[in-house]
């Protein structure tokens, strides 16, 4: 399989979908709603890389096709790492040169539903986004890409992948963003012998490529299954990993400000009233509209944190309690939340991401290179107090403990460990 053909074919989808972006002309409600965070983002992005995209004077307009123009630039930086990653742990581990080839190119076309998304969307919200598409979400998005259930064709037939491989490069981009738990049983299956990833030799057959790729999976024999289980597994790992990258970094800042806030059909006073800041600065947050066309305040308006008590960001202790439990909670549950802001979404990444792996070498990635240490880092001396409880936690429970055991069992896979607190 000729990676680098491949390589071409994307990066020109993605001129395609800069294109896109470049020739819309007019905004919606919801665009202009979101252009003060996203001027806010732009020039904060320019103090740290340097990269000019907008000025003061630019339009409304200007600054959301710039602003969706940085989204597809950081999924092209994430979806490179990416690629990075899994041909590095499949040297780790020794892979068939041709379960390489495959699983990078799983890895360049797992995100491949973001690029379109970042044509109409203001910042990645799937539960937003996808709502006039019956609520699926990017994975879902793309995997439709590349079978042809949306646009003019089936993208897949665009990549030097021969047929038999269609459908196992297909299965990863579907279940990427997929929780561990949820992932259908035989897409969990251990891989005991490493020869059995030789996919040239276990991929004879050409199957139909199809959107319901999970039924004809369902049809494969043994080995087939487990090579498309690697091949998601991999990706979903490396996939996680980047997320966390991306904080260490500062692609993604830790802080986001302004935060979004249900009013909950609260008055301007009391909102005023509970995060301890003016009516002036909850206004100018919002451009001065905070009133829906019936003269209501709308049921998310923009709150500056700059003047906020950091007491009032912190994590409920009830939601604390459930991660320490081992429960598992959704994003879109915390989402419901009326304060959900960047520090609970640190927490819920940290817990559900690293949770979620299953490759030993990936959360050995995650502890040598001090990812956590390097995430921390990066809050400001006021907030550190609201997560150096989760990322204590982590460091010990989730990584050094997990390690150990798989280390003294010579597997590599995480091992289940009981992970309440002590």
């Amino acid at each position: 399989m000729d990676y680098e053909a491949n390589e071409i074919v994307f990066n020109n989808y993605v001129d395609e979908c800069r294109k896109l972006i470049e020739r819309c002309s007019q905004l919606s409600d919801d665009d202009h709603a979101n252009v003060s965070r996203q001027r806010q983002e732009l020039f904060e992005d320019e103090k740290r890389t340097g990269n000019k995209t907008i000025s003061i004077s630019s339009s409304d307009l200007d600054i959301v096709k710039a602003y969706r123009k940085r989204m597809i630039r950081t999924k092209v930086d994430h979806t490179a790492r990416i690629v990075y990653s899994v041909a590095r742990m499949a040297d780790s581990m020794k892979t068939p040169t041709n379960f390489k080839q495959t699983v990078m190119v799983a890895a360049l076309l797992h995100d491949i539903g973001r690029f379109n998304q970042a044509t109409w969307s203001n910042i990645y919200n799937d539960k937003e986004d996808f709502k006039h598409l019956g609520g699926i979400n990017h994975a879902i998005y793309g995997a439709q890409i590349l079978t042809g259930d949306v646009g003019d064709r089936a993208r897949i037939y665009d990549y030097a992948i021969s047929d038999n491989l269609k459908l196992p490069i297909l299965v990863p981009v579907l279940y990427h963003g997929t929780d561990l738990s949820k992932l259908p049983v035989d897409l969990r299956k251990t891989i005991y012998n490493l020869d059995v990833l030789d996919v040239d030799n276990k991929f004879m057959d050409t199957r139909e490529i199809t959107f319901d790729a999970i039924s004809v999976f369902n049809s494969m024999n043994e080995s087939e299954k487990i090579i498309v289980s690697a091949l998601v597994q991999m990706v979903r790992d490396v996939d996680k990993l980047d997320i966390l990258y991306q904080r260490a970094i500062g692609e993604y800042p830790v802080v986001r400000n302004p935060i979004w806030y249900k009013t909950e059909g609260k008055k301007l006073r009391e909102i005023s009233k509970y995060w301890g800041i003016s009516e002036e600065e909850i206004l100018q947050a919002n451009d001065n509209t905070i009133l829906d066309e019936k003269g209501n305040i709308k049921r998310q308006i923009l709150i500056p944190i700059n003047n906020v008590e950091p007491h009032k960001l912190a994590v409920p202790e009830e939601v604390k309690m459930r991660y320490f439990n081992g429960e598992s909670i959704s994003l879109n549950e915390l989402s419901d939340l009326p304060n959900h802001n960047f520090i609970g979404a640190i927490w819920w990444q940290i817990f559900t991401f690293l949770k979620d792996i299953n490759f030993t070498s990936t959360l050995e990635v995650v502890y040598s290179d001090n990812l956590l240490d390097k995430i921390y880092a990066q809050y400001p001396e006021k907030y550190k107090p609201l997560v150096k409880e989760v990322f204590d936690y982590a460091k010990e429970r989730l990584l050094k403990e997990r390690i150990e055991v798989a280390k003294n069992e010579g597997s590599i896979y995480v091992q289940n460990v009981n992970l309440r607190k002590k």
